[in-house]
């Protein structure tokens, strides 16, 4: 059934907008007043500034109740609702699975295999790995012996030293307050298990795990009660007796009953306020947080009160683009609401699907959430979530003239703010910029150096940017793709079409860092090979130099008295010798490199050990980076218009020489 009505005194301004049927509208309260993390607002008021390709799940905590909100149309969104879910119902259509009874006694399985590690509680499957691909190690699943659900889990890779030392450091750090802990191995977890996690395993029960050997299949249940009080529940461990061969899987059974456990005991003696009363919430349901529910750690949720008079973006709307990553979130909030100039008022985290602890997450820091309906596959999906992102902030706050990006894997500086609040004016002034970005696609440890430096540069970088209403509402909103275009939206981006000769401005020292080794399009090698090595600001007092010379025709000027005075080197050598420039050097050195083909710059930039994937952080075929702490500018010749100050008795550097 669908009808035009009038909803809190807000009329409805198109022919076939669909409201809510009268059942569902009796159910509502007037304003239908939707709650996500620290604030509400009125969703009708709202509701016809949304624009299309917007899909979201309100969760209305009064109700209990789903309703999904739907676009249909191009100009405009329709609620379409034939009738409401009751929330648990919804959570099952999820797979989420339904709540497990708390007054009953809980039965425990726990399988340990070549293939896959499980936990069922009370027949309920609650944990399954049986991937054919990747799991491999011990698995901890941490459980709240009250309630018997998951609070987390955890695979260390115990195949490497790294994975044994973040054992180590969960073990020894991460294990506070009451726990069932479950340990189970899949596939092989003794090449690098080392004698301190052994003995940190044998501290809290395990009587067998210094026996594990080569393929030997281990799972223990134990609980933790506190710092000395441990109590072994299960535990059993199989070998084999041919290296190339795996024994016959562990199977442990436990009953449990939660009225063992002393429900009235406090979680952390942290000091009463409201931060901590959200803390010991979340940490009474999740696990993994380190110093957030270590109880011997007060004030972690302070943030920042230092503020600064100058702060032009107190105001800014900053968006957070966030999936199924709650550790990363929790990582990036921490450091954004430690950020000096920090408004929680204007920070909103946009969750692409419904992630229960993703949005406990956002709570505990009290900035705002949302809930995004998932449209799309892979790329797609994720051009989607910033596209709805980016509606959402200029419907919500028409008075909004600027926006900040962040994602879920980004770390910030503590003098993020500070930089954009420098900044700002730059996309107010000149019309040949679209964008100011916290990050450097060449910011690596070995080649930033100043923090007072700017450049202009021809690629969009992302990873924490500022751009301005009119370029989203007057030239992306029309023309970003749809759910059906498997498309890096970032890629798309920064096509000509859509650069149109205009340009971003990016500081030579990082603003963020990109800590993410999981994702789409990231995995551990990638990640080690080209993020691990970046270079973050920590100078929360930072002040940039000469900003203004960053408009077009003062940066062009700059740049040919630059190339003027600047010393050329010796291109005998080549970029990948160590001392293909000299050491800490003030003056500015210039090396011409051949622009005949994009595989030569690639190949410099290769041995410069920068980004050498695409061509990124080029200014008119010209880059600037250190090398020794020495300031270089390397141009492509004959290509850029620098190219004018090439001695004539200059070889440019080419391919055949690296």
């Amino acid at each position: 059934m669908r009808f035009c009505c009038n909803v809190s005194g807000a009329i409805c301004p198109f022919n076939d907008f669909t409201c809510l049927i009268p059942a569902m509208r009796s159910q509502l309260p007037q304003s239908l007043n939707a709650c996500w993390g620290k604030n509400c607002f009125s969703f009708m008021h709202h509701i016809q500034k949304y624009a299309c390709a917007i899909l979201f799940v309100l969760i209305l905590a009064q109700l209990k109740r789903i309703y999904v909100l739907k676009c249909e149309h191009k100009d405009f969104l329709k609620i379409i609702v034939s009738d409401s879910l009751p929330f648990q119902e919804y959570m099952n259509q999820l797979g989420i699975g339904e709540d497990i009874d708390p007054n009953s006694t809980f039965q425990y399985e726990i399988l340990s295999s070549q293939k896959s590690v499980k936990l069922a509680v009370n027949g309920q499957a609650l944990y399954d790995d049986s991937k054919a691909s990747g799991g491999r190690g011990l698995h901890l699943i941490v459980i709240n012996p009250k309630s018997g659900q998951i609070k987390g889990s955890h695979i260390f890779d115990t195949f490497s030293s790294k994975g044994d030392s973040l054992l180590v450091e969960m073990l020894t750090n991460g294990l506070d307050g009451e726990h069932l802990l479950v340990f189970a191995v899949k596939d092989e977890a003794s090449l690098k298990l080392s004698q301190k996690s052994r003995k940190l395993l044998t501290d809290i029960g395990s009587k067998h795990v210094y026996h594990l050997k080569w393929r030997s299949l281990w799972a223990m249940i134990c609980w933790k009660g506190g710092a000395d009080t441990i109590h072994l529940l299960n535990e059993h461990i199989q070998h084999t007796s041919n290296v190339s061969k795996w024994p016959e899987p562990v199977y442990l059974k436990v009953t449990v009953d939660p009225k063992m456990f002393d429900s009235s005991k406090p979680l952390c003696d942290w000091p009463p306020s409201e931060a901590n009363s959200r803390r010991i919430e979340f940490c009474s349901k999740y696990f993994g947080y380190n110093d957030l529910c270590t109880c011997s750690v007060n004030n972690i949720m302070q943030g920042s009160q230092v503020d600064f008079s100058d702060n032009l973006v107190k105001n800014v709307h900053v968006v957070v683009i966030a999936s199924n990553r709650p550790h990363y979130l929790y990582r990036m909030l921490k450091s954004l609401l430690g950020a000096h100039g920090v408004n929680t008022n204007v920070i909103t985290v946009f969750i692409d699907g419904y992630f229960e602890e993703t949005m406990d997450v956002v709570k505990l820091f009290g900035v705002h959430g949302i809930f995004h309906m998932p449209s799309g596959v892979g790329n797609a999906r994720i051009s989607q979530n910033y596209f709805s992102s980016f509606n959402v902030i200029f419907s919500l706050y028409p008075e909004a003239q600027h926006c900040i990006v962040l994602e879920e894997d980004l770390e910030v500086s503590p003098d993020f703010f500070r930089y954009f609040s420098q900044t700002i004016s730059l996309l107010d002034t000149d019309e040949s910029l679209y964008c100011i970005s916290a990050w450097n696609d060449q910011g690596y440890a070995h080649s930033s150096e100043d923090t007072t430096l700017l450049y202009r540069v021809e690629t969009m970088p992302g990873l924490g940017w500022m751009f301005k209403r009119d370029l989203f509402e007057n030239e992306l909103k029309d023309q970003w793709p749809g759910p059906d275009k498997q498309w890096d939206w970032d890629m798309w981006i920064r096509h000509p079409e859509v650069r149109k000769g205009r340009e971003c401005v990016i500081p030579d020292v990082s603003r963020t860092f990109h800590f993410g080794e999981t994702g789409l399009n990231m995995n551990s090698h990638f990640y080690q090979t080209y993020f691990s090595t970046r270079k973050l600001n920590n100078d929360a007092t930072a002040r940039l130099k000469n900003v203004n010379d960053m408009c077009k025709d003062k940066y062009e000027r700059n740049m040919h008295r630059m190339m003027q005075n600047a010393l050329v080197l010796d291109h005998s050598k080549s970029p990948c010798d160590e001392e293909f420039a000299p050491a800490n050097a003030s003056s500015h050195y210039v090396a011409y490199f051949g622009s005949h083909n994009s595989t030569n710059f690639i190949n410099v930039v290769k041995c410069l050990r920068l980004w050498d994937l695409d061509a990124r952080g080029l200014h008119k075929n010209a880059f600037r980076t250190f090398i020794r702490k020495t300031p270089v500018i390397f141009v492509g010749y004959p290509a850029s218009p620098y190219s004018i100050y090439k001695p004539v008795d200059i070889k440019p550097l080419s391919f055949e020489q690296l």
